[in-house]
């Protein structure tokens, strides 16, 4: 069985029933720790949906995700694929080119929308007020690959250099080529993994995926789809008109400078503007060629207007999404003003950010859902749906425990008297399980085991959400009234949680450290440690874990985590306090390190 198919909440039935009529709701009611959840739930039916979740920051959107992820993981023969949004990278220099690993993913993304899969992308309102790639111009930049199919190498390597791809000697990440006889080497973004292309003549005798750290052939692959690498198409022509209209923006402005006494600034700004303008109408693509995006696609596209029309448009906490983005405009505002008055950049006609308003007067062709925390709205917050229905999803958050499993036991038992159905998202259901059976509690499974939610039945879900929550579903007969499904996870039972992100699909990228090497990781969660692991107390030094065991303590019965040092002394830390210890790693070292003693000895 599914937690989808427990909820049955009758306020989420209702939603889904207005949405395929193509109508829009506000669910009220609704705080984060839900928005997972209800956007599978309502994306979820006999053909799953597109859908795009806009939430107000970084940490929504990695918890949204997470319990997507989790979520779909256990849904029989489910293709839908979790992805994330990201904010594009800018330069920090003129002449130098920024990281472009987001806007790889960005690509990734909006490549992923264009495909047959279902995808279910969650974005930072900032990142969805970035401009991207126009949709007709990701789709022309597109181009099939075969084995076996004729191809000009060196018509193939002048399509790379005019689409955007960088030519460098070895390929390293996305939007890279390197060209050695008859082996291409290519990294599309779309592709997720690095592209080598063989030639036999002018015949494709070879496609393989190849890794990029080590250059080595993997996989023998049929096809690849070459893809844009970049967020602008440039053109000789499109170049050639975008070096006009700066060269007229340039004069305005240096005259302007010139007239306030910063002749010397309009000549340096002309020196440096005059280089950009060079290579727009040589149609070649330079680090900086961001900041005329503005004038590229003066409509500014956006990640909405690759979304299929059938797709789902879900505003979690529109207030926030809008006050942030009023921020980020505002602040772009600010620094571009102050760095225009300096002379220290170009003077644009157009803002190179979308509004709010903007959002969400292109949004409105979709059908629409706003997640609103409060139980009722206030004030006109729902303006932006022309057609719209106000439901109360009436979610509320459970109390927390932090490691008092008493007060846990005594809860799910206070649960199964009221004959309520009890779900434990967790990666630790053996030990929740030990510490139900403890306690006593009867009537414990794993929700993928049983086929019908029984009333006073506590469930297992070996998958972790991020949040847990109380929320209404519809009771089995011959019961009449509505019963509350309450689902706890790591953070509630015990105090502490570490995200499971493994199936979000989004690349990653290595970062040189700055610091200097440790011999101590910072612990997140229990399954990092196995008994016997050297570990570091934040107070107490070096220790030898020894597992976890249960004590009573001021009348309360918890977990600790039994830590060894020096002779026979012993710490038991609070499972709660994982984050006081630091795994030992003592790379390189063969002898065991020496234990601290609590002594001070």
């Amino acid at each position: 069985m599914h937690l989808l198919d427990i909820l049955k909440n009758p306020a989420l039935v209702e939603a889904r029933e207005v949405l395929e009529n193509a109508k829009s709701v506000a669910l009220t009611g609704a705080p984060s720790a839900v928005w997972g959840s209800a956007t599978a739930a309502l994306a979820r039916g006999e053909k799953s949906r597109f859908a795009l979740v806009v939430a107000p920051e970084g940490e929504s959107v990695e918890r949204v995700a997470n319990d997507l992820c989790a979520l779909l993981e256990t849904e029989d023969d489910n293709r839908t694929r979790v992805l994330i949004f990201p904010i594009p990278e800018r330069a920090g220099s003129e002449d130098v080119e920024g990281d472009r690993s987001a806007t790889q993913e960005r690509l990734a993304v909006l490549d992923a929308l264009h495909g047959e899969v279902p995808v279910l992308v969650v974005s930072t309102a900032n990142a969805l007020a970035h401009p991207t790639l126009p949709a007709e111009e990701l789709r022309h930049g597109y181009d099939e690959i075969s084995k076996g199919q004729t191809l000009d190498r060196d018509t193939f390597l002048e399509h790379l250099s005019a689409t955007g791809y960088e030519r460098v000697e070895t390929v390293e990440a996305p939007g890279q080529f390197a060209a050695r006889g008859g082996v291409v080497d290519f990294f599309p973004p779309a592709a997720g993994e690095a592209i080598r292309l063989e030639l036999w003549g002018d015949e494709v005798d070879s496609l393989r995926h190849f890794d990029v750290s080590t250059q080595r052939s993997t996989e023998k692959i049929s096809g690849v789809r070459l893809t844009p690498p970049r967020e602008v198409f440039l053109t000789p022509k499109r170049g050639a008109d975008v070096a006009q209209q700066i060269e007229k923006l340039l004069d305005a402005q240096v005259h302007d400078l010139e007239m306030n006494g910063r002749g010397d600034a309009g000549e340096d700004l002309r020196e440096k503007v005059a280089r950009d303008i060079e290579k727009l109408r040589d149609g070649a693509y330079f680090p900086g060629i961001l900041r005329y995006q503005s004038l590229l696609y003066p409509q500014r596209p956006t990640l909405l207007e690759h979304l299929p029309a059938d797709a789902l448009v879900i505003w979690a906490d529109p207030s926030r999404v809008c006050t942030q983005i009023e921020r980020l405009t505002d602040d772009d505002a600010l620094v571009r003003e102050a760095a225009e008055s300096e002379g220290t950049v170009l003077r644009l006609p157009h803002a190179p950010l979308c509004s709010y308003d903007e959002l969400r007067e292109r949004a409105a062709k979709f059908s629409q859902v706003e997640f609103h925390v409060a139980p009722e709205l206030a004030g006109d917050v729902s303006t932006h749906m022309s057609t719209h229905k106000v439901i109360n999803l009436d979610v509320h958050i459970p109390q927390t425990f932090g490691g008092k499993l008493e007060q846990f036991l005594d809860f799910i038992r206070a649960r199964q008297h009221k004959d309520e159905v009890t779900v434990l998202s967790t990666l630790h259901g053996r030990r929740v399980r030990e510490i139900l059976a403890d306690g006593d509690i009867r009537h414990v499974h794993l929700l993928d085991a049983i086929t019908e939610a029984q009333p006073g039945l506590v469930l297992i879900m070996p998958q972790r959400l991020s949040a847990g929550f109380c929320i209404q579903r519809a009771a089995q007969p011959p019961a009449s009234s509505l019963q509350p499904l309450t689902v706890l996870t790591d953070t509630e039972m015990f105090g502490w949680q570490r995200m499971q992100m493994g199936g979000i699909v989004r690349s990653k990228k290595k970062k040189a450290s700055t610091q200097k090497t440790s011999k101590a990781r910072a612990l997140t969660d229990l399954a990092d440690l196995r008994e016997g692991d050297y570990v570091v107390h934040i107070n107490h030094g070096i220790a030898r874990y020894a597992g976890v065991t249960r004590r009573e303590v001021a009348g309360a019965i918890s977990d600790y985590l039994l830590l060894e040092y020096e002779g026979t002394d012993r710490l038991y830390v609070p499972v709660g306090q994982l984050d006081r210890v630091q795994k030992y790693l003592g790379a390189g070292e063969t002898a065991p390190p020496p234990l601290n003693s609590l002594r001070g000895k």
